[in-house]
């Protein structure tokens, strides 16, 4: 029988009488043990814990939703300094003068760009951790 897969020695077994079918009693374990079903929140502190998880999974979303657009806004900003800078490069007519200065024009106009982008995801990540905190801060006046 070690060989046979365990579904066709239990149907075996249970044919033969040699073990009981068994019950959604014995299965479930003593009242006050979640079992299989231990991710189910309950308790005296469900409601807050579930507030909890709101509050967070929705602080998260707006950070994610933050740095998007800061990354978003950054390579809007770059696309046109880009798309200049690449046509004086491309442009047969163009001195040695011009193209370095287009590159020094394109590396301060990124500069800004990128100082514009840090500001926001530093303020993204400063507006998370405040409503991270106030979201336990919370939590911990509920269930005290």
């Amino acid at each position: 029988m070690k060989n046979k897969p365990i579904a066709v020695v239990a149907a075996t077994l249970l044919s033969a009488g040699l073990v009981a079918a068994p019950t959604s009693m014995a299965l479930a374990g003593p009242p006050d043990h979640a079992g299989a079903n231990g991710h189910v929140m309950s308790g005296p502190n469900a409601e807050a814990r579930q507030v909890l998880k709101d509050a967070l999974r929705e602080a998260r979303v707006s950070f994610v939703a933050a740095v998007k657009a800061a990354q978003d806004q950054f390579r809007a900003d770059t696309a046109e300094d880009r798309a200049a800078l690449k046509a004086v490069l491309t442009d047969q007519a163009s001195t040695t003068e011009q193209k370095r200065a287009a590159l020094d024009q394109f590396r301060a106009d990124t500069a800004d760009a990128r100082q514009a982008r840090k500001a926001a995801m530093e303020s993204a990540m400063q507006t998370w951790k405040a409503a991270r905190l106030a979201a336990r801060e919370a939590f911990r006046a509920a269930i005290a």
